[in-house]
């Protein structure tokens, strides 16, 4: 049954055995997607900090950012579908407040539409100047047939080190929690995951961020790398890229590569991204329009 899980809820051809729901570790934000799905220490967009680390929140220069994506996939050899999502991410200075949700609908021939929904929130405290810690959760729902619905509940514990305005280090323990069914109990797609961000000013105007992020997920034991950047010119035109490598036979979020872009202008913004590179993954495109306070 984990298969058929994996296979309808999470468009993906297969998927390990041992993870239940891996449609929780996609991101929907085309931020974190144009650079293969690195982000992890990055305080620029909060939006999403629900779905990512809600440590940042704190870290974030202004006050809020709320962003509403669409996402489609057509994976080859795949289930195609697609999904709307909406965040919400805010910095009180001591205390910052998240939440979010996702509706994805899949294609079926049968005539039935299989469904996931993921809604949630978090919060996160700060620690003196230079430490955060941010908890989230997310309730996880996957309707696969008319009369087989599975629930479970993910949560996320992230601490983040910020020793400037330029480099930030994160760290900690994603999308904790076990599917329990009939037949049994299995966990979800969860990671101990580490993440770094530098800025580099190029110029007055023109500024590069760099993204390593890790996960190495708990019960398959696959290990998946990323490295991605971003280019902002005028903090209102975004040119992104990335590449992720993952170990093992069948892992969660497969080795893949992805292109972005981005405008803003004033406090509206408008993103779009194209991640490819392996079967799973082909042909998924993520865009979103946003603002930011």
């Amino acid at each position: 049954m984990l298969l058929l899980i994996s296979f309808r809820a999470f468009a993906q051809e297969e998927s390990s055995a041992n993870e239940a729901m891996g449609f929780s570790r996609i991101l929907r934000d085309p931020v974190a997607a144009g650079k293969a799905f690195t982000g992890n220490a990055s305080s620029h967009n909060v939006a999403w900090a629900t779905f990512m680390n809600p440590s940042l929140l704190v870290f974030h220069n202004g006050l809020a950012d709320v962003s509403g994506s669409y996402q489609s996939f057509s994976p080859s050899g795949g289930v195609s579908g697609s999904a709307v999502s909406a965040g919400a991410g805010a910095n009180f200075g001591a205390i910052g407040l998240t939440a979010g949700f996702v509706s994805a609908r899949y294609e079926d021939d049968g005539g039935f539409i299989p469904s996931d929904l993921q809604a949630g929130g978090g919060a996160a405290v700060r620690l003196g100047r230079s430490l955060s810690i941010g908890a989230s959760f997310r309730v996880l729902q996957s309707q696969l047939d008319t009369d087989l619905k599975l629930s479970a509940t993910a949560f996320t514990l992230m601490a983040t080190f910020s020793s400037s305005e330029s480099f930030r280090l994160s760290a900690g323990l994603t999308n904790a929690g076990s599917l329990k069914t009939d037949s049994g109990s299995y966990p979800l797609a969860s990671s101990a995951a580490l993440a770094a961000e530098y800025d580099l000013k190029l110029a007055e105007t023109t500024r590069v961020s760099f993204d390593a992020d890790m996960d190495y997920y708990l019960s398959s034991g696959c290990l998946s790398a990323a490295l991605g950047a971003e280019f902002a010119l005028w903090n209102m035109i975004f040119v992104r890229g990335g590449y992720r490598l993952s170990t093992g036979s069948s892992p969660v979020v497969p080795s893949l590569y992805s292109f972005g872009a981005g405008f803003k202008f004033w406090r509206v913004r408008a993103d779009v991204a194209w991640t490819s590179g392996s079967p799973a993954f082909s042909n998924l495109l993520t865009a979103s329009l946003g603002l930011s306070f």
